[in-house]
């Protein structure tokens, strides 16, 4: 099946640990418009920054709240070229990718391509991405039921990834 040829090699594959004292590393990737989580991201940077949560969020590629999200100290790459993602990833170095669409994808390339990077994604259960998560068992699920509460869904980033 697909997902046994494209999990290949990814058996050990978990979150990149922190340094002590570090902030978590939370890269997001791609152009992240409303449908695939903007409004989210913008809410957890908000939470994470009053809570003074040891998060550290990073979009590699675009955001339509690039604006927001970098007065609260997000860094937004921009768009990239294919082929340069992981070099944009290394760069960012996150300890874990959040995948927050909002809707049921139907596949997810960007999964793809963060498994073929050997990053660990988390989604929300979802979709295709969460079926292909549960599948591989390479990756972390977030319920549904969070995706509008910003400080649950940055408390179970902390505790997927601590």
């Amino acid at each position: 099946p697909w997902h046994e040829k494209e999990s290949a090699g990814l058996s050990s594959l978990a979150p990149a640990a922190s340094a002590q004292g570090q902030p978590l590393r939370i890269g997001l990737v791609g152009n992240i418009y409303q449908l695939k989580g903007a409004d989210i991201i913008l809410a957890c940077a908000r939470d994470a920054k009053a809570r003074k949560l040891p998060l550290h969020f990073s979009i590699i590629g675009s955001c339509t709240q690039s604006a927001a999200l970098e007065k609260l100290g997000v860094h937004v790459s921009g768009p990239y070229q294919q082929g340069e993602l992981k070099e944009r990833l290394d760069a960012a170095a996150p300890h874990a990718i959040f995948l927050a669409s909002t809707w049921p994808e139907t596949y997810s390339y960007v999964l793809s391509e963060i498994w073929q990077h050997g990053y660990f994604p988390i989604a929300f259960d979802l979709g295709a991405p969460a079926e292909r998560i549960r599948a591989t068992g390479k990756g972390a699920l977030i319920d549904v039921k969070l995706m509008e509460n910003a400080p649950a869904i940055n408390d179970r980033l902390l505790e997927l990834i601590a």
